[in-house]
């Protein structure tokens, strides 16, 4: 049996439980892989099933709440890198300002 045509037979909330999963997984391997891998293909699995299954409007609302929860896990990430690079370059600016 395909995948397809298992999913076919799923009810509607069963369907939207699979795709917060799939959008958790792909958040959650975002943030353990950190700058390493580029997970932006990824968040396009979910927004597939959603549109595929659900229909255009589902789609469309996958769309807004992966860009949210992918600029959530950026913002994250962002805030973890700069802990780590600022202090090198607080070193750096201290020596400039110092001089």
């Amino acid at each position: 049996m395909r995948f397809s045509a298992c999913c076919e037979n799923f009810p509607k909330p069963i369907k939207a439980l699979i795709i917060l999963l799939l959008l958790a997984v792909v958040g959650l391997l975002n943030i353990l892989t950190g700058w390493e891998l580029d997970f932006s293909l990824f968040y396009i699995l979910p927004i597939a099933f959603a549109t595929w299954f659900l229909g255009c409007r589902t789609g469309f609302l996958a769309c807004i709440v992966c860009t949210a929860v992918w600029f959530w896990v950026d913002m994250s990430l962002d805030e973890l890198m700069y802990t780590v690079k600022n202090s090198s370059k607080n070193d750096v600016r201290y020596e400039k300002y110092r001089a």
